[in-house]
């Protein structure tokens, strides 16, 4: 099965709000290299999410523990990436980019595990 065509699209999707992220940012452009550090944090809590097994079998609560488990997932290396990078957080919109550059990173994994099955 050739995978490059759905990891391109699957970047592209991304890339197109991370370009979007550094448009609405005006005062001051984040480096494009905290972006993609944000994108890769997002990426591994996507692989950390899909390593975690639901224990319940009904189909309405293995949504919940699985949607549940991936929102703590992004929440907590998004609070990775803060601690690490905290010095880059100099203004309110900066929290809202980043955090969203993570869920894009979270998305991009997840959309290229969808388009390749």
């Amino acid at each position: 099965m050739i995978v490059i065509p759905y990891i391109l699209v699957s970047i592209l999707i991304a890339w197109i709000w991370i370009d979007y992220f550094r448009y609405i940012d005006i005062f001051e452009k984040e480096s494009l290299k905290y972006l993609v550090f944000a994108l890769i944090f997002g990426a591994v809590s996507a692989y950390l999410a899909l390593l975690v097994k639901s224990p319940i079998s009904t189909d309405l609560s293995f949504i919940f523990f699985r949607v549940s488990i991936e929102e703590i997932f992004k929440l907590f290396l998004f609070l990775g990436f803060f601690y690490l990078f905290k010095k880059e957080f100099n203004e309110p919109v900066d929290f809202i980019i980043f955090i969203c550059v993570v869920a894009l990173g979270f998305s991009c994994l997840e959309n290229y595990f969808m388009f390749s099955k």
